[in-house]
């Protein structure tokens, strides 16, 4: 379906150097300032988030910008602006001459009529691969309005950039259900991060070759943006329609979208996009991908993009995620046989905004979970200047001289603690302090934790099924501690088929203990170097009888 009134891909095409073109033609002499309210027709109430658009006499947009919270603007005129245009989802579009005698500063508001959703249409013409349908006409005029929105959210990068804290997230689920059985958090704070969620191509090139493609032996995967929605390109290769009402979405509306022409080996999405018809406001965009291998079972692949309208206004995606369905392999052994299996697994990939903050002091702070902790030893005197963090994460903190610190941001999900003890009597020592909390959006999680750091370990280790605490001390041909010595333990270790158990290095005692089991006979491998070039290594089997290890390095020639 192709509408012929390309408003809004026009303007986003016209517009793009629209910055540089009004630097050239507004010189410090004949340049004029405008300021204005965008008002409600009927009620007088500011309207923030409106798009105001500076058109020359043949149309051409020569620059834009969006009303602040309370609902006004301001922008410096190039000579060439005789008319101004603006948009705002919900209302309809309104274009005002400019009086030419317009002085510098002067005030200029414009009102705009709001419009119910699905009410007024637009001239259509059906493409051929779009079948015809009775709500052609709704659906177009439903465009029109998302398209406002989106382009509301382009323009706020522009004009009133944030600056963003990303956090991002990869889940694993316990097989195809939504229980997270892990999940790993990454916290980007870059201060030139000012878009939370890009998609990696035009609309054009996802029409042409679909959202997916093929990297070294792997399948990459992406989801929609505001700007694909914004894209012409996009639009002439997709069908638009009115999806059915949702109970659970009240006073919401969808516009629903697919591909034109299914072509094979080119993923494609279904989606819609959800806008709320009392609010006036866009408010996500679900989807699934089409196309994708599906043999795997499990829950149709998908993702979503959430969308919020800030407190100065401006509407930023604040959620993302995409679901995909993967192979799992596990492997385990017995002592005599290597045994397989292979079972599919859900794994998410997304992000949410943490913290927003823009040049005119506004901030938002996204509601997510937060951690007080109070750390103290064995005897209850407090840990001080002891190092906390979430395993798999990049949440971290260090504790005062009380024992008291604080984790915020954090994602909902699960987590477990390590905490390093930055005085312990040797050197630095990280245990995991037996502390594992799910966090909730929205809350805080207050504990006090006393973190056994001398014996965790072997306290830790598993009891039964054979498994058992081996410690192990490395020393040197001179009978030293022998510090900062490489270990690993497993299967083979010096074979093509090695399997890897557990790895680390001795610390100043050059001691380290493991729990693993051990078999009567031999079933693992302990491989300890120092050095290099080549290194000083002892390769010795274990076996169940083992409490205690020496190893001696043998010492240069």
């Amino acid at each position: 379906m192709r509408h012929t009134r390309r408003t809004l891909g026009h303007i986003l095409r016209r517009t793009a150097q629209a910055a540089g073109l009004l630097a050239t033609l507004a010189s410090p002499a004949l340049a004029q300032s405008v300021r204005g309210m965008v008002l409600d027709s009927a009620s007088r109430r500011p309207l923030a988030n409106a798009i105001v658009i500076f058109l020359d006499s043949s149309g051409h947009a020569l620059s834009r910008t969006l009303t602040n919270d309370a609902g006004q603007y301001a922008n410096v005129l190039a000579p060439a602006v005789h008319r101004v245009q603006v948009l705002r989802l919900g209302y309809r579009p309104r274009i005002v001459a400019l009086d030419p005698s317009v002085a510098d500063r002067s005030q200029f508001d414009i009102v705009l009529a709001t419009i119910p959703v699905l009410v007024e249409g637009v001239r259509v013409v059906a493409a051929a691969e779009c079948p015809k349908r009775a709500d052609d006409q709704a659906a177009l005029a439903l465009m029109e309005h998302a398209r406002a929105g989106l382009l509301a959210i382009v323009i706020a990068r522009e004009a009133n950039p944030a600056v963003l804290e990303r956090i991002s997230y990869v889940r694993t689920m316990q097989e195809t259900s939504d229980r997270i059985e892990r999940q790993e958090v990454y916290i980007d704070s870059d201060v030139n991060l000012t878009k939370s969620f890009q998609a990696a191509n035009t609309g054009a090139e996802f029409v042409r070759n679909g959202f997916a493609r093929d990297s070294a032996g792997h399948r990459i995967v992406f989801g929609p943006d505001a700007d694909i929605l914004l894209d012409d390109g996009f639009i002439n290769g997709y069908c638009f329609h009115i999806q059915k009402a949702d109970r659970s979405r009240e006073h919401q509306v969808g516009l629903g979208f697919a591909a034109a022409e299914h072509r094979k080996g080119r993923v494609e999405i279904d989606g819609v996009l959800w806008i709320d018809t009392v609010a006036k406001a866009l408010r996500d965009i679900e989807f699934k991908f089409v196309g994708l291998n599906r043999q795997l079972g499990g829950p149709e692949p998908g993702g979503s993009v959430a969308f919020r309208e800030m407190p100065n206004g401006v509407v930023l995606v604040d959620r993302w995620h995409l679901r995909l369905v993967a192979q799992r392999i596990d492997s385990t052994y017995n002592g005599s046989q290597l045994n397989v299996r292979q079972w599919p697994f859900v794994r998410e990939t997304g992000g949410e905004i943490a913290r927003a903050s823009w040049k005119d002091g506004h901030t938002w702070v996204n509601p997510v979970g937060t951690l007080k902790l109070h750390l103290v030893r064995r005897d209850g005197t407090p840990m001080k200047y002891a190092i906390a963090r979430l395993e798999f994460s990049d949440y971290a903190g260090t504790a005062d001289a009380n024992g008291d610190l604080q984790l915020s941001s954090i994602l909902p999900g699960p987590y477990a603690l390590l905490v390093t003890d930055t005085l312990a009597a040797t050197a630095p020592i990280t245990v995991g302090a037996r502390f594992k909390f799910t966090a909730v959006r929205d809350s805080t999680v207050s504990a006090t934790l006393a973190v056994p750091t001398d014996d965790f370990n072997k306290d830790a280790c598993v009891k039964g099924a054979r498994s058992r605490w081996t410690d192990v001390r490395v020393v040197t041909a001179e009978g030293t501690p022998a510090t900062n010595a490489r270990w690993e333990l497993g299967h083979d270790l010096q074979s093509s088929a090695r399997m890897l158990l557990a790895r680390g290095k001795t610390g100043g005692s050059g001691v380290f203990g493991f729990c693993e089991r051990l078999l009567d006979e031999s079933a693992l491998e302990l491989l300890v170097q120092q050095g290099s070039n080549p290194p000083e290594s002892v390769r010795r089997a274990l076996s169940g009888k083992m409490t205690d290890v020496l190893i001696t390095l043998p010492g240069r020639p």
